[in-house]
């Protein structure tokens, strides 16, 4: 029976990303440096209206600035704040789907107007100003695009190429993507976490959404388990902790878990035993994943924050108790050296056990008994066609948060999530995604709850029509 001893608080690294604030051991997802601003080549002229497609899940402010871009090619353009002479006009909020905005310039009355749905937003300008068109993303996945429009078709708007280093240009140079849905937001819990250790803190969501209790329906917390301290990870992998950094590869993480809306709406629990990283979440719902480590190993925890804030960071000491209620060690020989197993992995999806938890399926050469679970999960194999909705799961299929799922389980590697991100835009990284599932079972509840988990569960019905 595991007991816990010598609980101590211990609160946060100091290294931490650009848009988590620190205030009194507290740490919370800010977005104030999301280098996502851009801006239109040239100003806007009366008569020819310029209309913008937004397209994905994210927030981005619109408005002008009256300053030719070319003139900000020294500036950061990391935050708002760093884009003189901007006026903003309105935001836009999008979560799943395409919206297009129309900014015209109006000379005789001296106004730039900008026109989303049935709804018009104004700035009054100065006679005979100048001034360029200007979007800044503050957070999400999007893809921005420039089209004429009106009576005038001989005009093609294109974007300046001063722009901020979180976005890049898609197949011309009248689109813009974001490369990073979330930069900078990461921390580090203080200390490594060791064998016979459980962490607890407290994770809140932010307020905002629209749900009728005030808190966002689009919450999550990932939490990163690696060997590499957060000085050396800062040091090798600047770019996941601030956008002035240039783009490198995924930092090489042993293990990841991603937990959203109420399941990371209270304490999280993260345990290691050898051999195993424990997670239990908010709703008490545990996931345990497999590592292959030296059991002298730390590991440090680190927090990708999005909507939440984290607090009460503590860490206690297990041990367990014989029957007599005298406390052991958790371990029977820490200092023993570890045992080399031989393990073999097998491909197929592992089974689910009567808690609903998905642990990998190896066999230890010198252990010959196989694990066993009381029930077994429906083992499924998707068809190339996918049952003719190949098409309808391309354009409607939300690719990155599922993925973030799908590599929590390990269906997809690293590697695969990797070029599946780097891709643009949303419609190629469903093609990217969809046959590395036709070529490998998986487990049918494992799959139907990614779906759910990453907001896809209107797909479903085209996943398994039957």
């Amino acid at each position: 029976m595991a007991a816990e001893a010598n609980v101590n608080y211990i609160g946060f690294h100091t290294v931490k990303g650009d848009n988590v604030q620190m205030k009194e051991d507290i740490a919370t997802w800010t977005p104030v440096a999301n280098g996502a601003a851009a801006f239109s080549e040239q100003p806007l002229s009366a008569g020819v209206p310029v209309e913008v497609e937004i397209t994905g899940s994210g927030h981005a402010e619109l408005g002008i600035i009256a300053i030719d871009p070319e003139k900000l090619k020294c500036k950061p353009l990391y935050r708002l704040e760093d884009i003189p002479q901007y006026f903003q006009i309105n935001k836009v909020q999008v979560h799943k789907r395409k919206c297009r905005i129309t900014a015209s310039l109006l000379t005789d009355e001296n106004i730039v107007i900008i026109t989303y749905d049935v709804n018009k937003y104004t700035q009054t300008i100065k006679s005979g100003m100048k001034v360029w068109l200007a979007i800044y993303v503050n957070f999400g996945d999007l893809s921005l695009k420039l089209y004429s429009c009106g009576a005038s078709n001989s005009y093609n708007p294109i974007f300046s190429a001063i722009k901020g280093p979180n976005l890049q240009f898609g197949d011309g140079m009248n689109e813009v993507r974001t490369i990073s849905s979330k930069p900078g937001a990461i921390c580090f819990i203080k200390n490594p976490l060791k064998v016979s250790q459980r962490m607890n803190f407290t994770c809140e969501r932010l307020p905002g959404g629209r749900t009728q209790s005030g808190t966002s329906k689009r919450s999550h917390l990932t939490i990163y388990i690696t060997e590499a301290d957060p000085v050396e990870l800062y040091r090798q992998h600047k770019d996941i902790f601030t956008v002035s950094a240039a783009q490198t590869s995924e930092p090489s993480w042993v293990c990841s878990f991603i937990i959203r809306k109420d399941n990371c709406s209270g304490q999280i629990n993260i345990e290691m035993e050898p051999g195993t990283i424990i997670l239990t979440d908010a709703l008490n719902n545990e996931v345990r994943k497999r590592i292959h480590i030296d059991q002298r190993t730390k590991l440090w925890v680190a927090l990708e924050l999005f909507r939440v804030s984290v607090r009460q960071v503590e860490v206690s000491t297990l041990t367990s108790t014989d029957d007599s209620g005298a406390a052991q060690g958790y371990i029977s020989a820490v200092n023993e050296p570890q045992r080399q197993l031989n393990i073999e992995r097998h491909n197929s999806i592992p089974y689910i056990d009567v808690e609903g938890n998905a642990p990998d399926i190896e066999r230890i050469n010198d252990q010959p008994q196989q694990e066993t679970f009381t029930r077994r999960d429906e083992i499924i194999q998707f068809k190339p066609s996918y049952n003719g909705y190949f098409s309808k799961l391309v354009n409607d299929l939300t690719p990155i948060s599922l993925c973030d799922e799908l590599l929590s389980l390990e269906i997809i590697t690293g590697q695969q999530y990797e070029e599946i991100r780097l891709t643009k835009p949303l419609v190629e990284q469903n093609r990217k995604l969809l046959p590395l599932l036709w070529r490998r079972p998986v487990s049918k509840l494992q799959f139907i709850s990614c779906l759910q988990n990453s907001g896809n569960e209107h797909l479903v019905q085209y996943f398994f029509p039957n």
